[in-house]
């Protein structure tokens, strides 16, 4: 992401790089949603699998996946009403990818244990 000030990116720039982070946002929710519904899918199909871990595992995709939509949220406000972006947006992808990646290894290490 460029560390710019919002207000020293103009033009197309600007719009181009609104766009490659709201199409981040929305590839990130679209994937979370569907690895949430797989996750829920594989916990009500074997009881045994609902761990303690695999639904820490749930809570972390759930909000790296929430966090998603709110940023794609931040974006349309800022598009439409001029609004300035939040100070945290800039921290909001790291954040969002690094919730839905240890959620997602953390339940793939389970699901590695309950196979075995």
């Amino acid at each position: 992401m460029i560390d710019l000030p919002d207000e020293q990116i103009n033009g197309a720039a600007r719009s181009d790089w609104m766009l490659l982070e709201y199409d981040y946002f929305k590839h990130l929710s679209t994937i979370g949603l569907v690895v949430l519904g797989a996750m829920l899918t594989w916990v009500q199909g074997d009881k045994k699998a609902a761990t303690t871990l695999v639904m820490v595992s749930l809570a972390l995709v759930s909000m790296g996946t929430t966090l998603g939509f709110g940023a794609m949220n931040t974006i349309i406000s800022h598009r439409k009403t001029g609004k300035p972006l939040r100070r945290f947006f800039k921290y909001e992808r790291g954040i969002a990818s690094g919730l839905f990646a240890a959620g997602l290894g953390m339940f793939l290490s389970e699901i590695g244990k309950v196979i075995n």
